[in-house]
């Protein structure tokens, strides 16, 4: 079944990004100017590209202010779920190895055995 199971990198970011507005739904749901799809988008695109950039958190934009809620030195993941944060370290992870796993524009998640990767490393004798 997983022999030959291939994914593009947008259908992999649109997957992760899906499973994140999936975690952070009560947050959407409690303060939708913070926590929008878009912000979740940026995170999830910036996190496969290694940018390490981030949109922030604004207690300003809270919709009921809060009077527990400080503003703090870290980017808006921080604000997320502990389920949120492992699937942005898995984009991160993901977003780090592309060029190794990356065949043809898709991403090869198929395993690979040893002579094939041997063979892969040969380089071509002229």
């Amino acid at each position: 079944m997983w022999k030959n199971f291939t994914i593009t990198s947008p259908a992999s970011l649109a997957l992760f990004t899906f499973l994140s507005c999936i975690t952070e739904r009560k947050s959407m749901a409690a303060d939708p100017l913070n926590f929008n799809v878009f912000s979740i988008v940026f995170e999830v695109i910036s996190a496969f590209g290694n940018v390490g950039y981030s949109l922030g958190y604004s207690c300003d934009k809270l919709l009921k202010p809060d009077a527990n809620c400080k503003a703090a030195s870290y980017g808006f993941v921080g604000w997320w779920t502990d389920e949120g944060k492992l699937i942005i370290i898995m984009v991160m992870f993901l977003g780090r190895l592309k060029k190794f796993i990356v065949k043809e524009g898709k991403l090869d998640c198929a395993p690979t055995t040893t002579h094939q990767r041997v063979e892969a490393a040969r380089l071509p004798t002229p």
